[in-house]
C-alpha cells in the first residue's frame, strides 16, 4: 500500500510508506511478517540509488528514494506532519548538492529535538559513502549518524545494518528471518 504526498518547497510528489500487515510467511521465517520496514533512501547518484534500493527491497523493504539532504529533511517532516508512521531507517550518503548528509542529519536531529517528541525516536541514521577514512567515519558520528557503510557495499553488509536498528534478523541471502 502506498500513497503520493507532496512535501516541501518543491512539492515533488513522494511515495510514502504505510505501515501494512503482510499476508502469509517470509521464506525461512518462523512467523508472519508482521510489518514492512520503511527506509529513507538519500543518494543523488542514480546507479548507486537503484542498487541500493533493490537491496533493500531484496529485504522485503519498503523503500523512499530522495535526491539530496533538503529533500531528506522535507520527507521526515512530512512524515512527522501527517502524523503517518516513520521510517525505521534512514540511509545517508554523504556528499550531495544542495544540503550535505551531514548537515541533513543535523536538522533531521534537530526536527525530533525541536518538538520533544517522546512517543518516536527519530530513526537511526546510517551514513553511505565512499570515503573510508577515519576522520570522515568521526564527522559522521559527531553529526548524528549511527554506522558507517562504506560504498560499494554487499547484501551481506546491508543485511548486518538492517539486522542491528530494525532488530529483525534478516538472512544471508537478504530475506527477514526469525
Amino acid at each position: 500500500i502506498e500513497r503520493v504526498i507532496s512535501v516541501g518547497p518543491y512539492r515533488r510528489p513522494l511515495t510514502a510508506p504505510l505501515v501494512r500487515t503482510v499476508q502469509g510467511t517470509v521464506p525461512g521465517a518462523a512467523t508472519p511478517l508482521q510489518s514492512v520496514v520503511s527506509v529513507l533512501l538519500v543518494e543523488d547518484n542514480d546507479i548507486n540509488a537503484l542498487l541500493a534500493r533493490r537491496m533493500c527491497e531484496h529485504c522485503g523493504c519498503t523503500v523512499v528514494v530522495v535526491k539530496d539532504g533538503a529533500e531528506a529533511v522535507d520527507a521526515v517532516l512530512g512524515a512527522l506532519e501527517d502524523r503517518q508512521d516513520l521510517f525505521q531507517l534512514i540511509l545517508m550518503d554523504i556528499y550531495m548538492p544542495r544540503l550535505d548528509g551531514l548537515e541533513a542529519t543535523r536538522a533531521i536531529k534537530a526536527l525530533f529535538a525541536d518538538r520533544k517528541l517522546e512517543a518516536k525516536a527519530c530513526p537511526p541514521i546510517v551514513a553511505l559513502t565512499a570515503h573510508a577514512f577515519e576522520e570522515i567515519k568521526k564527522q559522521c558520528i559527531d553529526a548524528g549518524m549511527y554506522e558507517y557503510l562504506s560504498k560499494p557495499f554487499n547484501q551481506m553488509q546491508l543485511n548486518q545494518i538492517l539486522s542491528k536498528f530494525i532488530n529483525t534478523p534478516f538472512s544471508a541471502q537478504g530475506n527477514l528471518s526469525t
